[in-house]
């Protein structure tokens, strides 16, 4: 297939672009918050300097899993949902604790429980599992030399078994000199 007949990537989503800058927010507050526990646990007076630094790292190590789901989502990287997944989940339990805990901190659990609850909403919508779908099997008919017309990659097995790995392999090949076709 040559340049010109090859199809034209689709744009991206605003649901795919919605999730990634979420992520992003998400990745930059828990790093600013960390970086602040950090420098208040180093140069400021608290209870326990200790804890405050631990508290610090901590949170400057959990603001890496929505900025990795952040760049992966923003590759059109299907497995960029996964840590994105895990973020809103752990968001939840955290913002009814923030919501539970009443004063100023209840209204943060309001903002982070409506940012998670929309993180899942966006990250399940048809859209961006489409697109991330469409995305991954581009990925793969490129790096398989396919032109993608055929549907169908090649993947059924001999008539539909499946390989020694679990997935179907290619007509005629089983991929295991053991195994004989009956």
């Amino acid at each position: 297939m040559s340049a010109t007949q090859r199809q034209q990537p689709r744009p991206r989503p605003a649901t795919l672009t919605a999730v990634v800058l979420l992520a992003a927010a998400e990745g930059a507050v828990l790093a600013a918050w960390g970086v602040w526990m950090l420098v208040m646990g180093l140069i400021g007076h608290p209870d326990r300097p200790a804890q405050a630094e631990a508290g610090g790292l901590t949170a400057l190590a959990l603001a890496v899993l929505p900025l990795l789901a952040c760049a992966g989502l923003w590759k059109c990287r299907r497995w960029g949902r996964g840590p994105a997944l895990i973020v809103q989940l752990m968001a939840l339990p955290v913002a009814w604790t923030l919501f539970t805990a009443g004063g100023a901190m209840a209204s943060g659990g309001i903002v982070l429980g409506v940012a998670a609850v929309a993180g899942l909403v966006l990250l399940m919508h048809p859209a961006t599992t489409q697109a991330l779908d469409e995305s991954e099997a581009a990925r793969a008919s490129a790096a398989s030399g396919d032109s993608g017309d055929s549907g169908d990659s090649g993947a059924s097995g001999s008539r539909g078994r499946p390989g020694p790995s679990g997935k179907p392999g290619k007509p005629g090949r089983s991929g295991d000199p053991r195994r004989r076709d009956r």
